[in-house]
């Protein structure tokens, strides 16, 4: 859980941050930076899609290689406290589940954490479609790009790493 915390932090400090920065990168229509701790340390890469229903879809991998899922919305004021467990279906199949987590200084987002998960991996890079459910709602995603993205990402955090 320490890790889990370390990432979000990181993603805190930086998840929002203008693309426009120093070490942005485009791939297809995924918009990718690096992403530091608030001492200045290498975190991760991350990079983000906005769709058309307001959310932003998030990955964010770290130095270590987990990789996380993030959701935000500007409106969304969510409870750090709350359940935001998440089932993962790829292409119409359930992956798996991933709890999800809201820092209370970003309750505009969540996360979930996937780990060094590969197989759950390869399915985001060759899936069409990422859809997240919870016990009230589900967030579909089309996943154009994604694998070019993935593959950035990854050689994103490799290349700084």
């Amino acid at each position: 859980m320490p890790r889990l915390m370390f990432a979000l932090a990181v993603l805190s400090a930086a998840a929002l941050a203008p693309a426009a920065e120093a070490g942005a990168w485009q791939a297809g229509n995924w918009i990718g930076r690096t992403v530091h701790s608030e001492t200045g340390a290498f975190g991760g890469c991350r990079m983000s899609v906005a769709y058309d229903n307001g959310i932003t879809l998030h990955f964010l991998q770290l130095a270590d290689f987990s990789l996380l899922i993030g959701l935000s919305r500007p409106d969304w004021a969510l409870d750090p406290s709350g359940d935001y467990a998440m089932g993962l279906v790829i292409d119409g199949h359930h992956v798996r589940r991933a709890r999800g987590t809201v820092l209370p200084s970003l309750t505009n987002s969540v996360f979930l954490r996937l780990g060094q998960d590969r197989a759950t991996r390869d399915l985001l890079r060759r899936g069409l479609r990422l859809t997240l459910v919870n016990n009230r709602q589900s967030f579909d995603f089309q996943l154009a790009g994604t694998a070019a993205g993935l593959a950035r990402l990854e050689r994103c955090v490799r290349e700084r790493g």
